[in-house]
């Protein structure tokens, strides 16, 4: 790089330029002279390598080499034989930005401790920032200055991309990278419970969340009906009154899991009552049907439930199954209807009627609908030989047969025992 200083003689005779350097005490230096012609540097401060001095061209001094050694005030005397001039010129030197150590892509566990590195040089010093990047490439938050970042536990909201930037007047350089925090698998939303008229579809939904991302398993589930690796599980109502499931999430950092419960409910629950005290024939049961409603009256009294009348669906003698359908203000768990049933079953409730069993009965025929009480024998579907009156027919049959055979059993164990009597006299 020449540093060039320019003059006119206006009289007297040029006798010889000198091209000095400042040091750090602030005296002068002399790096060398011109003469005549001739060209001198000094042997000294490794001058020789590191200036020149052009010969074409008057008081022109050559930095070789640009270094921050060379930042200095430059001095060029010029001597006549009537007297000395001098000028100065100042040497700023400036170093490219660089960025010499820049954090790289990193994934960390959520809690421990992480450091964010980025730093530079350059002359001027250059200011380091750290940003977050914004989803569209745009720089967002600014860390607090650096070099350093320190995170101390550092937790899943710092995950995101981060520029590393170096700047002075003059440059800018800059360097991304990416900070990925991974932790373990949770459910952090899933309904506890749910309710669902009979043969009627529901969508439970398991949110999870987790880096990596979460599979997710559902159980009971059946995978000929339903996607049961999905974070929503959709399920129809089968034949049980209350259905638990469970959702599992999972990474390779943990899991978690969670039951929820879905409990067929209605305004009107269809139910069964085997009653084995009781005979029918038929179109002889309005003695039982008006025992069995005001029985009915009694169970539910003040309301229980909201309940507000029983229709008779069908009946089926022998031992009388009778299939009723209860009425409710409101929507009502079947679970809790077939509870109360059975408890006063169980307790003799029912009075003088002796109830065996109390199910559920899933009759898609019988909607969300007020229901009436009949009033004649054609609103009622009764059955000669139902179920209960076939199965004790068969029992009856089955016994009768055994103890025929123990009669003849014992018949030839006495014939054989008096033959041998006979054999013996």
């Amino acid at each position: 790089m020449p540093l060039k200083w320019s003059y006119t003689l206006l009289s007297g005779s040029l006798i010889s330029t000198t091209f000095s350097i400042t040091l750090n005490d602030g005296r002068f230096d002399d790096i060398g002279t011109a003469s005549g012609g001739n060209t001198l540097v000094f042997n000294k401060n490794d001058y020789r390598t590191r200036f020149d001095i052009s010969r074409s061209e008057l008081a022109t001094l050559i930095i070789n080499k640009v270094s921050e050694t060379e930042e200095a005030v430059y001095q060029c005397k010029l001597t006549t034989d009537l007297n000395q001039w001098s000028d100065r010129i100042r040497v700023i030197v400036t170093i490219p930005v660089k960025l010499i150590n820049v954090s790289r892509d990193q994934t960390v566990l959520e809690g421990s401790n992480t450091a964010l590195v980025c730093k530079a040089t350059g002359k001027p010093t250059p200011n380091i920032t750290l940003t977050r990047v914004l989803e569209d490439g745009s720089d967002g938050e600014v860390l607090p200055q650096g070099p350093t970042w320190n995170f101390p536990n550092i937790n899943r909201a710092t995950s995101g991309t981060y520029r590393c930037t170096a700047k002075n007047e003059y440059e800018t350089d800059s360097q991304v990278f990416k900070v990925n925090v991974t932790y373990p698998a949770k459910i952090v939303n899933l309904v506890s419970e749910h309710e669902v008229a009979a043969q009627q579809s529901v969508s439970l939904d398991c949110q999870g969340e987790g880096n990596p991302q979460p599979s997710y398993t559902w159980t009971p589930c059946d995978p000929q009906q339903s996607v049961c690796h999905q974070s929503v599980l959709n399920f129809r109502g089968g034949d049980k009154s209350v259905h638990t499931f469970t959702c599992k999430v999972e990474n390779y950092l943990g899991s978690d899991t969670k039951n929820t419960t879905l409990f067929i409910a209605s305004d009107v629950i269809n139910v069964t009552l085997i009653i084995t005290s009781e005979e029918c024939t038929d179109g002889e049961y309005n003695q039982l049907w008006e025992k069995l409603n005001k029985t009915m009256d009694d169970i539910f009294f003040a309301g229980k439930l909201g309940y507000e009348s029983v229709q008779l669906k069908s009946i089926r003698c022998g031992c009388v199954i009778v299939d009723l359908a209860l009425q409710f203000n409101s929507t009502v768990r079947e679970s809790d209807v077939l509870s109360i049933l059975r408890d006063a079953a169980n307790n003799g409730k029912f009075g003088d009627l002796r109830v065996t069993a109390v199910t559920g009965k899933r009759d898609t025929g019988i909607t969300s609908t007020i229901a009436t009480t009949p009033t004649n024998s054609s609103d009622i579907t009764v059955q000669a030989c139902g179920d209960c009156a076939c199965s004790y027919t068969v029992l009856g049959v089955v016994i009768g047969i055994l103890v025929l055979i123990i009669i003849a059993l014992v018949v030839y164990i006495l014939w054989l025992h008096k033959k041998g009597e006979r054999y013996s006299k």
